[in-house]
């Protein structure tokens, strides 16, 4: 069940910034920041659907967008983090950081959205929790 999850919310991530995100070089970085993240899989995400699952959810392809905007946080922390601690020598970020910057900012900005754009009744409340 994990690889299923993990392949469709990879592919929500990619879609999501393609057709979200305009500026070309930033939506090329991104995908290379996801291709790199896809290695160790989407925990988060995953976890997201497992719940949902649990709890009875209606049957919808739409869990993988807010599991894969999850995913978008959780890798926009990740990118900032590893600026903070300065240990991202290894990560795709480090080599622009400027753009790196500039696509945690479009990832909290995107997660958001994707979240507002979907049918779930409680997605304000969700979103309220990523300002408190």
């Amino acid at each position: 069940m994990g690889s299923i999850n993990s392949e469709m919310i990879r592919k929500s991530l990619y879609y999501m910034i393609k057709e979200q995100i305009k500026q070309h070089e930033l939506k090329e970085q991104l995908v290379r920041y996801v291709d790199y993240q896809s290695n160790r899989g989407f925990p988060f995400g995953e976890l997201l659907i497992l719940h949902y699952n649990m709890f009875n959810g209606t049957k919808t392809e739409e869990i993988y967008s807010v599991a894969a905007a999850v995913e978008m946080l959780i890798l926009s922390f990740d990118i900032l983090d590893d600026f903070e601690d300065d240990d991202c020598k290894d990560k795709p970020w480090s080599m622009e950081p400027n753009v790196a910057l500039n696509a945690t900012t479009a990832l909290l900005f995107l997660c958001i959205s994707v979240i507002r754009n979907t049918r779930f009744k409680n997605k304000e409340q969700g979103i309220s929790i990523l300002s408190e």
